[in-house]
């Protein structure tokens, strides 16, 4: 498709700019159908604003990289991790009714328990033959328990 040097007009200062065909061209190779509706200077002063959101009292702006599109970010508490005693930050409260774990010590234990926990009792049972006794089930929950328990004696923690 051929492009063609276009004159238009700036939405924000009445101003004319030049869409140019080299800037048409890098708009249709990105997807973006939509053409500019502002000057480069209008553009650029944008940007550098914060995107030309109002700040308001208790606002704080972090960029549109930031978590939530931009918005506040979530607050965050601190806490103790209970395996390695390490300071942490969570996005939640600790009522102190259950163990916080950091970061590192919470990815660990996820990678422990998907090797030995409910799943490999899942494995086991999935493994098994379907009965018409287990209402075509491969195993009963009894069996289920079993492989997990079995699973866990044989998994080193």
């Amino acid at each position: 498709m051929s492009h063609a040097d276009r004159t238009l007009t700036c939405r924000q200062c009445s101003a004319s700019f030049t869409f140019t065909a080299g800037e048409q061209a890098f708009y249709a190779t990105r997807g973006l159908v939509n053409e500019p509706t502002r000057c480069q200077s209008c553009r650029s002063a944008r940007k550098t604003s914060g995107g030309g959101a109002p700040i308001t009292e208790g606002y704080v702006h972090y960029g549109p990289f930031a978590s939530f599109g931009g918005r506040t970010p979530r607050q965050m508490h601190p806490a103790t991790c209970g395996r390695c005693g390490e300071m942490t930050e969570v996005p939640f409260a600790p009522r102190g009714e259950r163990p916080v774990l950091c970061s590192e010590c919470f990815a660990t234990t996820r990678a422990a328990a998907a090797t030995r926990g409910s799943y490999a009792g899942f494995v086991a049972c999935a493994s098994a033959p379907k009965s018409k006794a287990n209402g075509g089930y491969s195993c009963t929950s009894e069996a289920w328990y079993a492989a997990t328990l079995a699973a866990q004696r044989t998994t080193p923690r």
